[in-house]
């Protein structure tokens, strides 16, 4: 038996230096795709921090921890549509649900 799942692209430039406000935009449009049913949401590899980075003491500031803050807001966004988020970062990608016992959020972008 095959199922027929929605999945949506979140297309998003982040602005550098404004963690916070990136975040929020993100969730927004992740709000937004799952209200309108989408069960798997892919966002931008870096999209929480931005990508053109120095080097690592530049973008140390800006990383957290699996789990983290970050990945919180995340996991409830998908715990509340029963959906996933799919988030990039240089070094990981991870998986959010609110089922089967995986992580529910991603990486430290």
């Amino acid at each position: 038996m095959s199922r027929v799942h929605k999945v949506a692209a979140v297309q998003f430039e982040p602005t550098m230096f404004e963690k916070e406000g990136n975040i929020a935009r993100l969730l927004e449009l992740c709000e937004a795709v799952a209200t309108a049913g989408a069960r798997l949401i892919v966002t931008p590899e870096m999209g929480t921090t931005g990508y053109c980075w120095l080097d690592r003491t530049e973008v140390a500031p800006f990383v957290e921890t699996i789990p983290g803050p970050t990945t919180d807001r995340f996991a409830a966004l998908a715990h509340k549509h029963d959906c996933y988020t799919l988030r990039f970062s240089s070094a990981w990608t991870s998986i959010s649900s609110r089922r089967r016992g995986w992580p529910r959020c991603a990486a430290p972008t």
